[in-house]
């Protein structure tokens, strides 16, 4: 790492609150560009401005590393939050480098990981949108920058990008995101209407007074702005290069996010979106007993590193033909979970690729079959909102991946082995588990993962929490996809209480790619509330008190009771798994439903 130079001057200019457009960038250039003369610029020469946001009268903190703040370049931009603290553009500087870097604070820092304000209510992301086009204008204004601009971003950083391209200056040519969402509504904040608390510091939920249900939190305006909708992917004019993991808590939102995008974006959009998927965590590869090992985690022939190289040329690049090697790439490549070794990475030309829907009927013996059953019957379990059944693994953020002491690391995330969580089925037990027959063929699984449970409970309201593992021959149950619903909320956005009756639980599992290989079983594990990664730990989803209100601690006792998995020809609990299949047709997309219920 090379190390950063700053100058001893650091600018506040305050004089920018009075000035906008070409100005107000111009004077900044200048300003900043002097600091930086006097760094060691043989080194990393580097400056600091806070520059005008949206709002003349809020700065952020910006820092700036050239090839040389004299010449026109194109420019690389990271927004996100303390970037300025935790991104040294050092380590993408180079003499010969053809870009400027700038980096820049979102609004919050260096709070905004630590804070609800301002990120609460309707105030999320609230204002990145406009701040990030205020700044792109800026840049685009500058003296140093040659009209083309690249924005990277990861986790936060990649969600201000994907709110900067829409109806973004068309001096932005690209975004790169990587473990980012651009539906943080449905694939981040709430998973089937069920609060993720890994990712509570945006908006501070959990403890009153700020309580607030999925329900109110659909109607609040900031999603007028954010959810990247077909309409608003319509407004992108970008090329996009989007890297994601099967194991990561936006996975879901950016594989729908870069699809809207390759389908219906603007000029520069459509048909120019790349997508890279590994068997990764939130920015990282879990390891260590229990979890499943994955050679060539790494993408090769061609590597990320080519895809990274090839976005660059396209954005950056002059002449004729820019994004030649660009357009040369896949527009999706993958990584096959337990696929023959050298086999792991494959390419396809749209996500999903054609597939077809093999359906898994759930048994009144505890198995999946491929033939519909013919016998109604139910499997029982109970749900106990003071004592939910716990995760091990899933599709996590990093917070339930932190070991706190003295619990030892790693801690379980992404692929981890479920027997633990088997073995609680007893009479009755907090899970019902129904496992197939040896697979003497296996197959592969390439797409989205849903499953329909039909449920019966006295109880006013519950959650379905799917799980769905690869069963190896030694035993090892490892978790291949997951998901949960909150069954008021199975409709849409207009609350519907259980009556004792057969219920349809759709439950989303979002995507994978896997191999099953032969001699394999497929299994899945049904629970209700989803409890902590690890002794000690919060839950990962909000727990559900089961009495009708949205969370424990607003009153009312939690309830304690049972949930009947039905099976049968006239209440069919079904597991659909896409298999690859050319030229078929893709099975129905099944969104989720944030709209009030017919």
């Amino acid at each position: 790492m090379k190390e950063k130079h700053r100058s001893n001057t650091k600018l506040a200019i305050i004089g920018l609150r009075l000035l906008a457009g070409s100005v107000a960038a111009a004077f900044i250039a200048f300003g900043v560009a002097s600091s930086s003369s006097v760094a060691n610029t043989s080194s990393c020469p580097s400056g600091s401005a806070e520059w005008p946001s949206s709002d003349p009268d809020i700065m952020l903190e910006t820092d700036f590393y050239w090839t040389s703040p004299f010449i026109q370049h194109p420019v690389l931009v990271f927004r996100a939050c303390n970037a300025t603290q935790k991104i040294d553009g050092c380590n993408f500087w180079d003499p010969s480098q053809a870009y400027h870097v700038v980096v820049q604070d979102i609004r919050g820092s260096p709070e905004c990981a630590n804070t609800p304000t301002p990120f609460i209510g309707d105030l999320l992301y609230k204002f990145d949108q406009d701040d990030g086009h205020t700044f792109i204008d800026g840049v685009n204004d500058s003296t140093w920058c040659n009209g083309n601009i690249g924005m990277e971003g990861t986790s936060n950083g990649g969600i201000v990008s994907y709110l900067a391209a829409v109806d973004a200056d068309p001096s932005l040519r690209g975004i790169q995101t990587s473990y980012a969402t651009g539906d943080l509504l449905n694939y981040g904040l709430f998973n089937g209407g069920v609060l993720h608390k890994e990712i509570l510091y945006p908006v501070d939920l959990a403890q009153p007074p700020n309580q607030i249900s999925w329900k109110d939190y659909v109607g609040l305006g900031i999603w007028d702005k954010y959810l990247i909708t077909d309409q608003d992917a319509g407004r992108t004019h970008v090329a996009g290069l989007h890297v994601g993991g099967w194991f990561d808590v936006f996975g879901q939102g950016l594989l729908d996010t870069s699809s809207r995008m390759q389908k219906n974006g603007g000029f520069g959009s459509v048909n120019n979106q790349k997508v890279v998927i590994g068997p990764w965590i939130h920015t990282g590869v879990t390891g260590g007993d229990g979890y499943l090992a994955f050679p060539s985690p790494t993408p090769t022939n061609p590597s990320l590193l080519d895809y990274d190289s090839a976005w660059k040329q396209c954005v950056f690049g002059a002449g004729p033909t820019p994004c030649a090697a660009w357009g040369q790439l896949k527009a999706v490549k993958v990584y096959r979970i337990n696929a023959t070794p050298g086999t792991e990475w494959t390419t396809y030309d749209t996500w999903p690729p054609p597939s077809k829907e093999v359906k898994f009927y759930f048994t009144s013996t505890h198995g999946l079959s491929g033939d519909p059953p013919r016998v109604n019957g139910q499997q029982s379990f109970m749900s106990d909102p003071a004592n939910p059944c716990p995760t091990l693994g899933g599709t996590n953020n990093l917070n339930s991946c932190i070991s706190p002491s003295p619990v030892p690391s790693p801690m379980p995330c992404g692929s981890f082995d479920q027997r633990p969580i088997e073995n609680r089925q007893v009479t009755p037990g907090d899970v019902v588990v129904f496992t197939s027959d040896s697979l003497p063929n296996g197959g592969t699984v390439v797409g989205r993962i849903h499953a329909d449970i039909y449920i019966k409970t006295s109880l006013p309201d519950v959650d379905v929490f799917v799980r769905m593992t690869d069963v190896f021959p030694d035993g090892h149950s490892m978790l291949m996809a997951q998901g949960i619903q909150r069954a008021r909320y199975r409709n849409g956005a207009c609350p519907q209480l259980l009556t004792n009756q057969a219920t349809l639980i759709p439950v989303d599992l979002s995507s994978t790619a896997w191999v099953l290989q032969p001699g394999h079983k497929l299994r899945v594990i049904v629970s209700a509330s989803a409890g902590p990664n690890h002794p000690g730990g919060d839950p990962i989803y909000s727990v559900n008190p089961q009495n009708g209100d949205e969370y424990i601690g607003l009153g009312h006792l939690p309830r304690v009771g049972t949930i009947n998995v039905l099976v049968g020809p006239s209440q069919q609990s079904v597991l659909f798994v896409p298999q690859p299949l050319p030229m078929s047709t893709p099975p129905d997309r099944r969104p989720p439903k944030p709209t009030p219920c017919p």
